[in-house]
């Protein structure tokens, strides 16, 4: 009997083995597609029998993106990427922390209609934008990219703060201000180091959305030394003549600083955990 228990657990972590393999193969097989096309020659990129691994390892695709100056570019998406998750993260903290400490009148109104607006399509978001800026002067400017891809994510981040808050027993808040903490104090003191794993997961999320973000970037930025690397690629593979040799070599080379950054970030969200568990 007892044998016959353990070959079922032996066959369901067997099988939790495989679905976890398979699963990390179906979503890593394009990137690792990407990487290594990025060091195949172009004949054998536009093969009629194309192989995963390069028959003539090649750099040459390496060497002709990086005559492309390719630097200004990360420097935009890079500052834009900081930017927007620096005012997400400030917005919606303090956005959450009212929801979740006040009687708002038609809260829950109000969260529900900002998940609506995160379903609404980009070049909705990227219309009205284009229209705002260019009255005020913002158009083709860091800031007014910065602020509308700030609408962009601050939706889902709202919620993802306000469900992490939700959790933080009030007795604390109570606690600080009976020690003499205003409420702006006791958010920053309190409030955001147990939230901290929250707080982390929802800058990853800006971080990359806004990093990847190609609609906005293309509407409302015009001037060449403002452009982010989605839009350089966009543009790259619409040029007559491309090579899908660059374009995987430039994909490539986006893909660093964001994985990076996740290293960077899940070392910080794993010690959040630890100190969110000790408190």
């Amino acid at each position: 009997m007892k044998l016959k228990t353990r070959q079922k657990r032996m066959l369901r972590k067997v099988c939790l083995y495989f679905l976890v393999l398979l699963v990390t193969t179906i979503f890593f097989y394009p990137i690792l597609c990407v990487i290594l096309g990025s060091f195949k020659p172009e004949p054998e990129l536009i093969s009629i029998s194309p192989r995963l691994l390069p028959i003539n390892w090649t750099l040459a695709n390496y060497e002709s993106v990086f005559g492309m100056a390719i630097g200004t570019y990360f420097r935009n998406s890079l500052v834009m990427a900081l930017i927007v998750t620096i005012f997400t993260l400030a917005l919606s903290s303090y956005t959450a922390y009212i929801l979740t400490r006040f009687r708002v009148p038609g809260g829950g109104f109000f969260t529900k209609m900002i998940l609506l607006l995160y379903a609404l399509p980009d070049v909705i978001i990227a219309i009205a934008f284009y229209i705002v800026l260019s009255q005020i002067g913002l158009l083709d400017t860091y800031l007014g990219l910065a602020l509308a891809q700030t609408v962009l994510t601050f939706p889902f981040a709202i919620w993802i703060l306000r469900a992490y808050f939700k959790m933080i027993p009030l007795e604390l808040d109570d606690a600080a201000l009976i020690d003499g903490a205003g409420r702006l104090r006791t958010l920053v003191l309190i409030i955001i180091p147990i939230a901290l794993p929250g707080i982390m997961a929802t800058g990853i999320f800006t971080f990359i959305t806004s990093w990847n973000e190609f609609t906005l970037a293309s509407i409302l930025i015009s001037s060449e030394a403002l452009r982010t690397i989605p839009v350089r690629i966009g543009l790259l593979s619409m040029t007559e003549g491309a090579y899908l040799g660059h374009i995987l070599a430039f994909c490539t080379l986006a893909m660093i600083p964001v994985f990076i950054f996740l290293a960077i970030a899940m070392k910080a969200l794993v010690k959040g955990l630890t100190a969110g568990a000790i408190k």
